[in-house]
């Protein structure tokens, strides 16, 4: 019973330690898998996307968008990126007012102008498009 006891004591620690990993992981996770699960083809095996998710990714196309045009939103997006800050730094009220104030100035533009803009800056559509340009040729600068 003694060895039991012993199991059970390391087993406890070593499940505390997982617990620890997945909280240390879990912002990498949430950042590559929400945008991976975007693309077609791309699905989860074995369990349902977060609530949510659509939403979270439709406020990161702005946070992508207002990025462009506001350096403060672009650092705290690659922020995120580097895993400098935690993804829910992006939904910080004044990064929030930043990212809406600046898709309201979008919108209004190009309402103004009647120009359609895509709904997401790397869409399938989009990447098709680049492939189908012809091949860049760099020179090797010695």
């Amino acid at each position: 019973m003694t060895i039991s006891a012993m199991d059970a004591l390391t087993l406890d620690r070593c499940l505390q330690e997982q617990q620890q990993l997945a909280k240390t992981v879990a912002n990498a996770w949430l950042v590559s898998s929400s945008e991976d699960l975007r693309w077609p083809g791309v699905a989860l095996q074995g369990a349902r996307p977060a609530p949510g998710l659509d939403l979270m990714r439709r406020y990161m196309d702005l946070v992508l968008y207002s990025a462009v045009e506001d350096l403060q939103i672009t650092q705290e997006y690659l922020g995120v990126l580097g895993m400098v800050n935690a993804p829910l730094s992006l939904a910080r009220p004044w990064t929030v007012a930043r990212v809406f104030w600046s898709a309201l100035k979008r919108t209004v533009r190009r309402l103004s102008v009647h120009e359609h803009e895509p709904s997401f800056a790397l869409s399938a559509k989009a990447l098709k498009q680049l492939h189908a340009l012809p091949p860049m040729c760099y020179e090797q600068v010695s």
